[in-house]
Formats: C-alpha cells, sequence, structure tokens
C-alpha cells in the first residue's frame, strides 16, 4: 500500500508543480514589456486582459475535464484516470514550451487548454486515497495529498526561479523549467507501475456531451453537497483571486520580478505543506472540520487585510505564512465533509466537484480580474477579503437559518 500512495503523491506534486512554475513565468510573459513575448506596443490595459484570458481558459478547461476524469475514475478505475493526466500534462507542458520558444500567444492558449482538460490528478488521487483509508484516516491520508500539492507549489517557484535565470546559466529561458516537468511527468508515468487498485471497478464509462452538464445536477440533489458546494465556491473564489494575481499585485505595487515573486510562491507552497503534513494533526485534536474551516477562514481575511494596509514588501512574505497555514486547514478539512456527504461509489465524482468549484472561482477571478486591477492595484486583494468574510458567515450560520 506505500508503493500505491507514494505514486499518488508523486502524480500531485508533478501537477502543483507545474502550477506553481505557470503563473510567475506567465506574469513575466505577458506583463512584462522587455520579455518581448508580446509586441512592445501592447499596453498595460491589453496585458491584464492577456493575462487573465489565459488562465482563465485554463480554468474553464480544468472545470470541465476535473469532474469528468474524476466520475469516468469511479467506473474505469483511478490508475487509468491518472494515466490520462499524465499524458495530458506531458503535452500541455510540451506545448507550453514550444510556445515560448517561438513567442506564439496561439500555441500557449492551446498548452493550457489540453493541460486544463486533463488536470483531475488531484481529485482522482483523493478519490483513490479515500479507497485506501479508513473513516478514521481519511481526512489524515487527504491531508498526505495536500502535503504533496503543497511540495510541488514549493518545488514549482524554485524550478522556475532558478531554471528561468540566464544569470545562472546563460542557457536557461523561461521555457526551461517546463523541460524539467516534462522529464519529471516521464518518471512519473513510470512509477505508476506501482499503483495497486483497492477496489473493483466497472471498467467502462460512456461519454456524450450531456454528461459535461448532467455530472453536476447530483451537486443540487444532494443537500449536504448543495450547502458545502456553496461555501466551498466563494471560498475558492476568494482565495484564487488573491493567488492567481499575487505576483501582479506584488509587480505592480513593489516591483517584483520573476524570482521574487517565485520566492513568494515558495513561501505559500512551503506554509501550506506544513499546514497540511503537521498541523491538521495538531488542530484535530481540539476542533471538528467545520470549526476548522470557520477559524481558517477568519485568519485568511485578517492576513489579507494586513497585506493591504502594511506597505512594506517584507511584511507581505510575512503574511502570506498565516494566509496560507490557515487554507491548507481549511480546504484539507472541506474534503474531508464533501467525502462524508456520500457513499464510497461517489468519492471520484465529489472530489471531482471540489475541484471543478475551485476552478469554476478561478475562471471567475480570471475573467474579471482585468477590470478588477484596471479598478485600482489594491482591488483584486480587497476582493479577496470580501469573499473570505461571506464564506466564513455562511459556516456559522445555523443550517434551519437556510433554506
Amino acid at each position: 500500500m506505500k508503493k500505491s500512495i507514494l505514486s499518488l503523491l508523486m502524480v500531485v506534486f508533478i501537477d502543483a508543480a507545474g502550477i506553481g512554475i505557470l503563473f510567475p513565468i506567465l506574469n513575466t510573459l505577458i506583463m512584462n514589456p522587455s520579455v518581448d513575448f508580446l509586441p512592445s506596443s501592447v499596453v498595460i490595459s491589453q496585458r491584464h486582459f492577456y493575462y487573465g484570458l489565459v488562465i482563465a481558459i485554463f480554468f474553464l478547461c480544468w472545470f470541465s475535464g476535473a469532474t469528468l476524469i474524476s466520475k469516468a475514475s469511479d467506473e474505469l478505475g483511478r490508475k487509468k484516470a491518472l494515466m490520462i493526466c499524465l499524458i495530458g500534462i506531458f503535452i500541455g507542458y510540451g506545448l507550453t514550451a514550444l510556445s515560448i520558444y517561438l513567442k506564439s500567444m496561439a500555441l500557449l492558449i492551446l498548452g493550457r487548454i489540453i493541460g486544463g482538460l486533463t488536470a483531475a490528478s488531484q481529485p482522482v488521487a483523493q478519490a483513490a486515497i479515500i479507497d485506501l483509508s479508513t473513516t478514521e484516516t481519511k481526512t489524515k491520508n487527504l491531508g498526505l495529498i495536500m502535503f504533496a500539492f503543497s511540495l510541488g507549489l514549493v518545488a514549482g517557484p524554485l524550478m522556475g526561479g532558478l531554471l528561468s535565470n540566464s544569470q545562472i546559466c546563460r542557457y536557461f529561458t523561461n521555457a526551461t523549467p517546463f523541460y524539467a516537468i516534462l522529464i519529471i511527468t516521464l518518471i512519473n508515468i513510470y512509477f505508476m507501475r506501482y499503483f495497486t487498485e483497492k477496489r473493483q471497478f466497472q471498467g467502462h464509462f460512456q461519454f456524450n456531451l450531456k454528461t459535461i452538464i448532467t455530472q453536476f445536477i447530483p451537486m443540487f440533489q444532494i443537500k449536504p453537497v448543495r450547502r458545502l458546494s456553496l461555501i466551498f465556491f466563494i471560498m475558492q473564489f476568494a482565495f484564487n483571486t488573491f493567488y492567481v494575481f499575487i505576483p501582479v499585485f506584488l509587480f505592480q505595487r513593489y516591483g517584483f520580478n520573476t524570482l521574487q515573486n517565485s520566492m513568494m510562491m515558495l513561501v505559500l507552497g512551503l506554509s501550506m505543506a506544513l499546514s497540511t503534513r503537521f498541523l491538521i494533526a495538531i488542530v484535530q485534536r481540539f476542533l471538528n472540520d467545520k470549526q476548522t474551516v470557520a477559524c481558517g477562514l477568519i485568519v485568511m481575511a485578517i492576513s489579507i487585510f494586513l497585506l493591504l494596509i502594511i506597505k512594506n514588501p517584507i511584511f507581505s512574505y510575512l503574511l502570506a505564512v498565516p494566509l496560507m497555514l490557515a487554507f491548507g486547514l481549511a480546504y484539507t478539512s472541506m474534503l474531508a465533509l464533501f467525502s462524508h456527504s456520500v457513499d464510497q461509489t461517489q468519492q471520484g465524482w465529489v472530489m471531482g466537484i471540489t475541484v471543478s468549484l475551485f476552478t469554476s472561482g478561478a475562471a471567475l477571478t480570471s475573467i474579471l480580474g482585468g477590470s478588477i486591477m484596471a479598478i485600482a492595484t489594491d482591488a483584486p486583494m480587497i476582493v479577496a477579503l470580501i469573499g473570505f468574510c461571506i464564506s466564513f458567515a455562511f459556516v456559522v450560520i445555523p443550517r434551519n437559518h437556510t433554506k
């Protein structure tokens, strides 16, 4: 079983590392005129639009693909679904690297489309580790998945910052980190041979275009899932508004370059890793999952508020720590609440729902982001603050006060 869990952690690590690499480099490619990915004549408002467009397309495709592949894993099995994800990661980042070399926005978008449609490794791995868990070990093991995801968010910025720095090696470019991801992905495809299914699956899955819509219907029909989905969507919209636009926010407020923004992503990922690997076990001794979510949301709101009023680049790094510690706790506990709300045969589906909620919030953030940034540099952080406060309110409102 240890080899099976390790192979699951590896695939989630790769997915997260790619994301950790992606955002700082996208910010540099699109927002920095000196990089020459876009013509120098492109004005800042257009650059905001392109940045939001590329990310929105990625998250919209992730939204569509995550639940579909996760649901398919309930029929085909987790291993086949994870192989689909790994092949998609390889193709998607291969096209992304090629787009940087050719300076092609079209290839960049195509790479993000393919990468998004097959970016379901996290929910499938979550469902797989639930298959391997007991009721008592479920939250702890889900924490392991989030820990692997967090380590990816740590490794990604390091790889992105170092392997894109031509001062370290004159052969390094913004495409080099993606070459590294391609190599690691091939290694992971090999190690998937060690993953063993615990459950027996039917081995068939019928897809049609209607499935993309009908897969979400139970989300509204199952009352516990419906309520959790509302809270989780608002929470993810708030968090993604922070996470997607923190590189742009720091670039415009303090002039952060790719390395500095990569170090911020490193701090975010490392803090989440500490939270999901060590802090969650401690907090579980004193708080249940719902209480952990509520505490996490209020800590995130306070951290964003202080980020806005304390205008110091060093404090930006320091405030990222409690924010991500709290997010790791809240996110893991929300996954446990979702898992408890359905039976064993729907674990893949419900984990896919959580990622679709995450990605739909991120897509909405990306679509609105350019307009929000045009209002003021601080606007995305203010939106994130309001979102955390609203989701906190929904958590603490008693159920019998809502329909």
